[in-house]
């Protein structure tokens, strides 16, 4: 311990009263002692940032505190304190619980923080990003017992609005990002711009997989939040605090943070289609009611044939099973990109280098001939024929087939690498399970296809059962064959599911053309003296 120097500056000094009477009965002569301490401290030639008088009683006593207040302002017209305060024991509860509330907090947004900085790299240009992404917005709402959601209609939504309308602090209010793969939900909520003096807590729902509930409480999601992000582990170590014990506590310190209106936070759970609990019916019913109580800005995103396939239409029966109140909730749908969206995100890549710039300038060419109808408008092509581009591998784009098997691979091998996603035991060699996933789809593709007068027709739609039977002939094991083939995002509801199951499609026309023509060269379609749709004859043509 050093010694007490004359003129040093302390950051905060307490000066503790001990009271044998309640607060109604502190009078005059409890003034004086607190004013004897005060002047002793005047007299000391010691200086402080803040001093603080604290009272052992709870609650507050008004002749009490004026006497003493004024005493208190002595030292800071003395120049002796810049801040003097009288606390009773309710002030030290109060400052305590905003202190570990700021320490949460600074907690989950550091872990944020990590986990964005730790993310794999997909693309060579990762940090180009393009904020204004076209979207529309609706209102969604889902009552007890109606034969099915209501849903308004589409509402474009300029890129400014975008950022006004996610960050509305109302309470009950969360907003439902949703897009088909690839649009860009989780690099939007990556870099969505936030105001000055916000704070980002994003967290993946992968993160919080195995949150089993026991009928939880007002705080229960923040809890759980804490519990299985890790995030307040190093806190723990520094406090002295068990582990467990900071989670009830720092749970109940953010859940009365977010309650209010005074936090400047935008909390997002990104993926909610691939959490075990929350994307289900049942499990979307408990977050809804947690999300309920906040008063923040609160997003949530999830694939569009995830929402559509599992909230919006819900049979009666259904609802009456998990559904004990309304949901209303806002909607933003990311859509496809326009030709200056993908313009934009050109142009901000080829002006990192001299070298982008001349290896961009093909791509640019085939774009504008229309050559690439894949690409344009989905920001994920995009990205994937920009990164093919800037590693030379323009050979690819004059062999279509070539192109469409190399990113069908990527795409595989991106939607399964990613946290989360368990695969078979026995297949978990992820090279392996993308040529099983790819045998799959082109014996799924064989099956939706008809000869007619000579022409072979492509249907639009495969019903589920016919798709599980298939991919459970190339994928024998059950262990968490869950439908793969839907998670692949190739296939997509068409429908909502129903008691007489849903229709699947491909998510676009050139996928099942790519994989016909794969399933015409192995020979599972005969298609002798056949007609054959212009598509697939063009992938046949470039083997």
């Amino acid at each position: 311990m050093g010694f007490v120097i004359p003129g040093d500056v302390f950051p905060v000094v307490i000066q503790c009263k001990g009271f044998e009477v309640t607060a109604d009965e502190l009078r005059d002569g409890h003034v004086e002692q607190v004013a004897k301490s005060v002047r002793k401290f005047g007299k000391s030639g010691l200086k402080c940032k803040r001093y603080i008088i604290l009272s052992n009683r709870s609650g507050r006593n008004r002749v009490f505190a004026k006497g003493v207040e004024s005493k208190l302002g002595q030292l800071v017209s003395g120049g002796v304190a810049i801040e003097a305060l009288l606390w009773t024991l309710d002030d030290l509860v109060k400052a305590l619980e905003r202190h570990l509330t700021a320490g949460v907090i600074d907690a989950l947004r550091r872990w944020s923080d990590q986990v964005d900085r730790e993310r794999s790299k997909i693309f060579s240009f990762d940090e180009v990003v393009i904020d204004d992404v076209p979207a529309v917005k609706r209102r969604w709402r889902l009552h007890v017992g109606a034969a099915q959601g209501q849903i308004e209609a589409d509402q474009p939504i300029a890129p400014s609005q975008l950022i006004e309308e996610l960050l509305i602090p109302t309470q009950g209010r969360f907003s439902l990002v949703i897009g088909a793969y690839g649009m860009g939900k989780t690099t939007l909520m990556r870099n969505l711009k936030l105001p000055a003096g916000y704070t980002r807590l994003l967290v993946p729902a992968a993160n919080l997989l195995h949150v089993v509930y026991s009928g939880g409480s007002q705080t229960a999601l923040l809890e759980h939040l804490l519990q299985h992000t890790g995030c307040l582990q190093d806190l723990a170590d520094a406090s002295g605090i068990a582990i467990k014990e900071l989670q009830r506590v720092g749970g109940a310190c953010l859940g009365d943070a977010v309650q209010s209106t005074d936090l400047k936070a935008v909390l997002i759970i990104d993926g909610l289609d691939e959490n075990r609990i929350y994307s289900r019916a049942d499990g979307f019913r408990r977050l809804a009611g947690e999300l309920r109580r906040l008063r923040i800005p609160v997003i949530v995103t999830t694939r569009k044939e995830h929402f559509f396939n599992r909230y919006l239409e819900l049979q009666p029966q259904e609802q009456q099973v998990w559904l004990s109140r309304a949901i209303e909730t806002t909607v933003i749908e990311l859509t496809d990109w326009s030709t200056a969206t993908c313009n934009q995100m050109l142009d901000r890549v080829a002006s990192l280098t001299d070298s982008n710039r001349r290896a961009l300038d093909p791509l640019r060419v085939l774009l504008d001939q229309r050559r690439l109808p894949l690409v344009a408008g989905h920001p994920l092509w995009l990205a994937m024929a920009i990164d093919l581009a800037l590693a030379g591998d323009m050979q690819l784009f004059d062999n279509q087939r070539a192109l469409y098997s190399e990113w069908t691979q990527r795409k595989f091998m991106r939607d399964f690498s990613a946290p989360g996603r368990d695969l078979p035991k026995a297949l978990s060699n992820l090279a392996i399970f993308v040529q099983k996933l790819t045998d799959v789809m082109t014996a799924i593709a064989a099956r939706m296809c008809s000869v007619e007068n000579g022409s072979l027709g492509l249907k639009a739609e495969i019903d589920d059962v016919t798709v599980e039977a298939v991919a459970r002939e190339h994928i024998p094991t059950a262990e968490r064959l869950d439908p793969l083939f839907a998670e692949s995002s190739l296939l997509t509801p068409s429908s909502i599911r129903s008691t007489s199951g849903m229709q699947m499609r491909f998510s676009h026309f050139s996928f099942q053309e790519f994989f016909t023509a794969r399933a015409i060269e192995i020979e599972l379609i005969s298609v002798a003296d056949s007609e054959l749709p212009v598509g697939v004859g063009a992938f046949l043509e470039r083997r």
